[in-house]
């Protein structure tokens, strides 16, 4: 079995056209190998906090954001430049078709993989470079507030309660990029100045607590009940997206969640 092994392993090294100690280290390494780029992120914040009076306060900020790939490494592009005559010429011993165009487990030939895994996103990064990546929300912005009753009311109930709650808004997002070709043409090549957006989102929380003492006036409680994302019913929101615009993955976006705590001071 072990002499098997080594002639496969040379008749694999002899197809390559490489060593078999360089394709062992090829193999699986730890860590991977792999070609860097630079992700430089700028941007600016505004941050705002009001107590308007002593019972209500009020805090909001607004971001932006832009990042971009710079220095893509060019080892890579050397790498498919020295590969590629040999992976395009390897034949099958078995009946003389070349590997590249040839299905053996899957669905894809050795071609189809490395357009679909390789040449179109590495494309993309090289396209981009210098450019503003448009997966990143450029726009944010967060608002919250919260009121004590006591500062409107002498009610010995209602005085004691506070309400509040946020707004949270972010700018749309690219989720993939359109095809240069369009439907029903094959696609081939993606399109990294036509970015297929996610849209906005804004998000809507509040709150109401209700401070009181206990047991002779010996524990503070705290009851607070708090609703995330108001008014939302669940949803799935598309995070890739085919190049005819159509999406393929999701992440599930929760219905509003309704929380109540207590809290005491001993």
């Amino acid at each position: 079995r072990q002499r098997r092994e080594q002639a496969l392993g040379l008749g694999v090294a002899r197809q390559m056209q490489l060593s078999v100690d360089v394709i062992d280290a090829l193999s699986n390494p730890i860590p991977p190998i792999a070609a860097t780029n630079d992700i430089i992120s700028e941007g600016n914040e505004i941050e705002v906090n009001v107590n308007l009076n002593k019972y209500w306060t009020v805090a909001a900020s607004a971001t932006k954001t832009e990042a971009r790939n710079e220095h893509v490494s060019s080892v890579l592009a050397e790498w498919i430049a020295q590969r590629m005559p040999v992976w395009t010429t390897i034949r099958d011993q078995t009946d003389n078709a070349f590997w590249w165009t040839k299905i053996y487990a899957g669905s894809q030939t050795g071609q189809q993989n490395y357009t679909a895994f390789v040449e179109t996103p590495y494309a993309i990064i090289r396209e981009q470079e210098g450019k503003a990546t448009p997966q990143v929300r450029k726009h944010t912005f967060r608002g919250s507030t919260s009121y004590q009753l006591a500062g409107i009311t002498e009610n010995k109930h209602l005085k004691r309660m506070t309400v509040g709650g946020a707004l949270r808004w972010e700018d749309k997002g690219a989720i993939g990029y359109y095809g240069v070709e369009k439907l029903p043409a094959t696609i081939t090549r993606l399109d990294p100045n036509h970015p297929i957006y996610d849209k906005s989102h804004y998000y809507v929380d509040a709150f109401a607590s209700y401070r009181m003492r206990l047991w002779n006036n010996r524990v503070g409680a705290t009851f607070k009940a708090n609703v995330r994302n108001l008014g939302e019913d669940g949803r799935l929101q598309p995070v890739g997206a085919f190049p005819d615009g159509s999406p393929h993955t999701f992440r599930i976006i929760d219905p509003a969640q309704y929380i109540f705590t207590a809290s005491f001071d001993l």
